[in-house]
């Protein structure tokens, strides 16, 4: 994009950060169009939906943690989630190279840590309703928000958990935010 708005651009193995949701927006907007001889047919960069992005990261597992282990502590030092993640507690306050934790069972680095990560998916209350019957890949398009999903280098060890999310404005600059972009199929 000609631009790193990171704060850390140590190397381009470091995550990158300090992004608005429209920037990851676009971001993906520009891939699919310098890129679109090198994708499949019928497929597209994109976000991931808020289910798509926890699907990856929990990777069949059930437990608080993708490494199929639980928190030890909520606030205090956790060798659970040291394992998988950069967070306040093990970051001195700096993202990290991507790739240096452990992966989850599908081969995904930092899914519970180094930067928060947009997703598609809106969020119009604190909480929002999930579908009442069985819907494969939902998605909520209103709202105020962004859903933003992963927890960061400055987050406390319970806001990285497998279950954890939260909401931003999608066009305020976010110093811990950050992308991670899918390939999915163009509906």
């Amino acid at each position: 994009m000609g631009i790193n708005p990171s704060h850390n651009t140590t190397n381009e193995f470091y995550p990158v950060e300090n992004i608005t949701f429209n920037e990851a927006k676009e971001f993906c907007n520009i891939l699919n169009r310098d890129y679109s001889r090198l994708i499949p047919y019928g497929y597209k960069f994109d976000l991931p939906t808020e289910a798509q992005w926890e699907y990856a990261r929990r990777a069949d597992t059930t437990t608080a943690l993708n490494n199929g282990k639980n928190l030890t502590s909520e606030t205090a030092d956790c060798p659970n989630l040291a394992e998988v993640a950069w967070y306040k507690n093990n970051s001195g306050n700096t993202t990290h190279q991507v790739g240096l934790k452990k992966p989850n069972a599908w081969g995904l680095y930092d899914m519970h840590g180094n930067v928060l990560e947009f997703c598609l998916d809106k969020r119009g209350d604190w909480k929002i309703d999930y579908p009442p019957d069985d819907v494969v890949d939902p998605l909520s398009t209103t709202g105020h928000e962004q859903i933003i999903r992963g927890g960061s280098y400055l987050s406390e060890t319970k806001r990285n958990r497998s279950a954890y999310r939260d909401g931003k404005t999608p066009t305020k600059r976010e110093f811990f935010a950050g992308l991670r972009v899918v390939l999915i199929p163009i509906e």
